[in-house]
């Protein structure tokens, strides 16, 4: 698993951290990226039906960039901007992307009672209305005819 900030609109190389480990196979995981400035800390913990997280391993940490304010036209998940790249082929049950960076010790709070914190809270897999149904596409104006001549 990697986490990588792109700047711009020009794939070019940028730094990334990579997990030291391979996702454990058939495993639940809570993982957490926290970013404070150009450092990134990539954790996880594996979640088992008899309780929560409590514990989280480093998994990578490293600089990469920052984000910056731009207009994305694609945020993925599990997914590549690029075809030649592998997806994720396992199952996501949430994104949450946070407005502040957390510390260790607050990550068993993300999923404690199924609640976690608020603060900065962007859950990008809430419920939402749907989207509107596609207009259709508007009809050409009829075209002039020509006057007939008797």
């Amino acid at each position: 698993m990697a986490y990588q900030v792109y700047v711009g609109s020009v794939q070019r190389p940028s730094p990334l951290i990579e997990s030291v480990n391979l996702i454990p196979e058939g495993a639940w995981l809570h993982v957490v990226v926290v970013q404070s400035g150009d450092l990134a800390t990539l954790y996880w913990s594996e979640i088992t039906n008899t309780s929560a997280p409590t514990s989280y391993s480093v998994q990578a940490a490293g600089k990469v960039f920052v984000p910056v304010a731009v207009k994305r036209t694609s945020n993925r998940i599990g997914v590549s901007n690029w075809p030649a790249d592998d997806g994720f082929t396992g199952k996501i049950r949430g994104v949450r992307v946070y407005g502040r960076a957390f510390a260790k010790s607050e990550l068993p709070e993300l999923l404690r009672d199924g609640s976690g914190p608020s603060y900065g809270l962007l859950d990008l897999c809430s419920p939402s209305p749907p989207p509107p149904p596609p207009r259709p596409a508007p009809r050409p104006p009829p075209s002039p005819t020509a006057p007939t001549v008797p």
